[in-house]
């Protein structure tokens, strides 16, 4: 295969082939930066690119820039001469500050789940897997796993983290920080707290905003917002409903079972505003229809259920509205 500078000098000159642009492109994936220096060198300096050598590169680079400097300058006067020399400098330090801001700058990568694109799956780079809940976002840079792996979180998603105990797993919301080596938890990130609740493993939770910070274990969870720090056993079999469509109700009030249903299904649940049943559902749902899901709730709490748009309606079985 040609040398890569030899073909860039040759895209910089619009001259390639279609298989010399597509090694272009992997060179600008993998070498942002370098790409983009060479570019500026190219066109703003004048420096040829096939002389580029990769280990000794910028030393030749500098010489090039004394060289330019020297032949560039006339000594009609001392003054002028240091002058023009204090400005080569100049640009030469501009040229290896622009390349090396260029190396080290990071792309943001975000992903968001739209209002009804509830459980979005996302597969990492590192191999850890995220699902997130609607509406909710989170962001990575293109330095994950190289040193450390951190997540900004927004709204809800469940993580199976991949275990790599020299590269921690750090999870941020607005009110906590969320470090783990290789484990699966819950984390829902509201506006005013931040909810962490536990699968599998151990993580860590500090608050933004304290000292606080507690190791949680399995079917534990922390609420975390300016103001408070909580730890405690997690009681809510549907913490995961969202993502698995699995739901246990015991004695559970059915205003609770709709919030429950409402956070997996599309269509969603409400009350009819002359609703006044008590009734209260003990049942099992495992990932079934919106059909059977409405069957159940009829026959169980004695009511009827009307559909209306992308909503369905409650109301008791004696309403005169029926």
């Amino acid at each position: 295969m040609k040398d890569i500078y030899e073909i860039l000098a040759k895209h910089f000159q619009n001259d390639t082939t279609a298989d010399e642009e597509k090694l272009i492109e992997n060179f600008k994936v993998e070498s942002p930066g370098e790409y983009s220096a060479l570019k500026l060198l190219w066109f703003e300096e004048r420096v040829d690119v096939r002389e580029f050598d990769p280990e000794n590169g910028w030393r030749m680079m500098l010489a090039k820039f004394e060289l330019q400097k020297q032949t560039k300058v006339i000594p009609i006067r001392r003054n002028y001469t240091r002058i023009a020399s204090v400005a080569a400098i100049l640009i030469i330090g501009l040229v290896l500050t622009i390349y090396l801001l260029m190396l080290n700058q990071e792309t943001t990568y975000i992903v968001e789940a739209g209002p009804q694109e509830r459980n979005k799956m996302v597969l990492l780079p590192d191999g850890s897997t995220v699902w997130l809940n609607a509406s909710s976002s989170f962001s990575y840079t293109s330095s994950f796993q190289k040193r450390k792996r951190e997540v900004k979180l927004s709204g809800e998603a469940f993580f199976e983290v991949a275990p790599d105990p020299e590269r921690p797993f750090t999870v941020e919301t607005t009110y906590s920080d969320i470090i783990v080596l290789g484990t699966s938890f819950d984390v829902n990130a509201g506006e005013l707290q931040t909810e962490v609740v536990v699968k599998t493993g151990k993580v860590q939770v500090s608050s933004l905003h304290s000292s606080d910070k507690a190791l949680l274990l399995p079917n534990q969870m922390a609420v975390v917002s300016k103001t408070k720090f909580l730890s405690h056993l997690n009681t809510d079999p549907n913490y995961l409903s969202w993502q698995t469509g699995v739901f246990k109700f015991e004695n559970t009030p059915l205003i609770r079972v709709l919030e429950a249903l409402n956070s997996y299904y599309s269509e969603q649940f409400s009350l009819d505003t002359a609703f006044g049943s008590d009734c209260k559902l003990t049942a099992e749902f495992n990932q079934l229809t919106i059909g059977q899901v409405i069957e159940i709730l009829e026959i169980t709490c004695d009511i009827k259920i009307t559909n209306e748009g992308n909503k369905y309606f409650l109301k008791n079985n004696n309403s005169t509205n029926l």
